[in-house]
């Protein structure tokens, strides 16, 4: 998740949110549906089944997230790492990214991770 400022209303959310639900094929998310014990549900748009509005190992991130990411990235005088491995891309290439250009990078972790030797 990225936030571009204290109390920000301007948040990136990477890997979705739980408990919202989104189309499998993406033409639509809900926050609310009906609670069908007995199947799947699904989309009233398309009829495709409903699923977690998140985003899984091996699916892409939404562009438009990552691209706004990166603007942000180029525009801040500091950078919050704050309790991840720093492994998973192309996330983990935003740190470095921003030191690229002089950012500040500040890492909140109880261990060391590929992060640690560029933090400021």
């Amino acid at each position: 998740m990225i936030c571009t400022g204290a109390r920000s209303k301007n948040v990136i959310e990477f890997h979705g949110k739980f408990p919202r639900i989104k189309c499998s094929p993406g033409c639509d998310v809900f926050t609310e549906w009906e609670d069908i014990h007995c199947s799947a549900p699904t989309c009233p748009t398309c009829g495709e089944k409903l699923r977690p509005d998140l985003v899984w190992f091996r699916e892409m991130l939404p562009s438009d997230h990552l691209a706004i990411a990166v603007q942000a990235v180029r525009t801040r005088k500091v950078f919050f790492s704050i309790g991840t491995s720093g492994l998973v891309e192309p996330e983990a290439s935003l740190p470095l990214m921003s030191k690229e250009i002089g950012t500040v990078i500040i890492k909140i972790n109880p261990v060391e991770t590929s992060l640690t030797p560029f933090v400021d």
